[in-house]
């Protein structure tokens, strides 16, 4: 028995690995993975907090953060965004 869960374990790992960045990003969302972070802008003349520029991010399975430019195109296409 023990073999067989491990034998499911490494499946799920390359099942895993192998979806298309599409499902990727749809597993990624149904799973609310996306983070939302506020960047402010500050005008440097007054020092105050102008505005705020937000940024999408996506921590990737082995803790790395992906790259926006890898998946908003992506998203863009499929009319996610």
């Amino acid at each position: 028995i023990l073999g067989s869960l491990v034998l499911l374990l490494l499946w799920l790992r390359i099942r895993q690995n192998y979806l298309s960045p599409k499902r990727k990003l749809q597993r990624a969302l149904e799973k609310h993975q996306l983070c939302l972070y506020y960047q402010p802008i500050i005008d440097i003349k007054t020092e105050k907090c102008i505005g705020a520029e937000a940024l999408l991010r996506w921590p990737g399975e082995q803790g790395q953060i992906m790259n926006p430019a890898e998946f908003i195109p992506l998203a863009e296409k499929e009319g996610m965004i």
